[in-house]
């Protein structure tokens, strides 16, 4: 199973029913995605649980004023492309509207991280 692409279409469809948790299987990848998108302001709080031997992360969704923080995700790398940029070819993101989840040497971060750090790596997902 493709856990990136998986944890991520949860999340958009949790926004798009308006729900205020969600939960998702863990694993690595999916808690650091959590944990930038929450740094990002698109998540509220993430927080691992375990119960019955099964792990899974418990996600608060963001709103204002009732709509969705998160309006659109678009997953760029999938299991058979994977899309990769250099640090020059990393751009900005619809001015300041949205941004890239990259998958840098240095673990998993936004576009705009991996600018200031001199990174490239592998473009998961625009999110905005």
């Amino acid at each position: 199973m493709y856990t990136i692409g998986d944890f991520l279409i949860r999340t958009k469809n949790a926004y798009m029913a308006r729900k205020r948790e969600m939960e998702t299987p863990y694993s690595n990848v999916a808690n650091n995605i959590a944990k930038v998108l929450v740094k990002e302001g698109m998540l509220k709080s993430v927080e691992k649980k375990t119960e019955k031997n099964r792990s899974y992360l418990k996600i608060s969704l963001s709103y204002v004023e009732g709509m969705p923080v998160l309006q659109e995700i678009k997953i760029i790398s999938t299991p058979s492309v994977h899309k990769y940029k250099t640090r020059r070819q990393i751009n900005r993101t619809m001015r300041d509207l949205g941004f890239y989840l990259i998958s840098t040497s240095k673990g998993i971060m936004t576009d705009q991280a991996a600018r200031k750090q001199g990174l490239g790596g592998e473009v998961l997902a625009q999110i905005y």
